[in-house]
């Protein structure tokens, strides 16, 4: 069975940009990919209490106020890191974003999961099933979204486990808190721009983001 984790991500230099990061998991992978997503989150000391989200590393006042933006970074740098191991990675995500609300969510949801999936006829053992939990999203039309996944799904040959579940962002919803990561990183490598010595450390990170991308 595969995981399957969607978040949206926008950008306040642009406000009509909107991307869509869905993030697949094996599920005999998914124990190892949280066990250690979470040890270095521990590690950290950042209190489950907070979300971790990507816009939230140049932010004193968002997430853990204890945490550095300095320690925020290197967190977000070690979490990508975990998952670079070529073709027996145990994380692959893909990023798909539009510009001037020409996309809908679903719309991008769908054109995601149907880049990110290879077609598969094998039925073996469930593995054409999937789960697919969201990032809560009330601006989200559910049923729409539900559509929208499970036709992409079934076009690649997979099938959709009862329903899209909507999660809220935790730092111990591994899979959400990746697509998060991921997604922002990769909404900050898609806009042309000029940044300061802070973001730019942060896109210097887009050689650990290819790596991970679908591309």
């Amino acid at each position: 069975m595969k995981l399957l984790f969607i978040d949206e991500t926008g950008a306040s230099r642009d406000p009509d940009f909107y991307g869509v990061c869905v993030v697949s998991i094996d599920s005999n992978h998914y124990s190892s990919v949280s066990d250690r997503f979470r040890g270095h989150i521990e590690k950290s000391g950042w209190n489950d209490k907070h979300e971790f989200k990507g816009k939230f590393l140049f932010s004193k006042k968002q997430g853990d106020p204890n945490i550095t933006i300095e320690a925020r970074l290197t967190l977000a740098g070690q979490l990508l890191a975990l998952n670079l191991a070529g073709k027996n990675a145990k994380l692959r995500a893909i990023f798909a974003w539009g510009n001037g609300g020409e996309k809908t969510h679903s719309t991008l949801v769908g054109e995601a999961l149907r880049k990110l999936l290879p077609v598969t006829r094998n039925r073996r053992g469930g593995k054409h099933l999937c789960s697919v939990f969201a990032d809560e999203n009330t601006r989200v039309d559910h049923s729409v979204l539900r559509q929208s996944a499970g036709d992409a799904l079934a076009e690649r040959g997979y099938k959709l486990v009862e329903d899209v579940v909507s999660l809220e962002s935790r730092s111990y919803h591994v899979g959400l808190c990746y697509a998060d990561l991921i997604g922002y990183l990769a909404g900050w490598v898609s806009i042309e721009g000029d940044v300061d010595a802070a973001q730019t450390r942060l896109l210097r990170m887009e050689t650990l983001l290819a790596l991970i991308l679908k591309r």
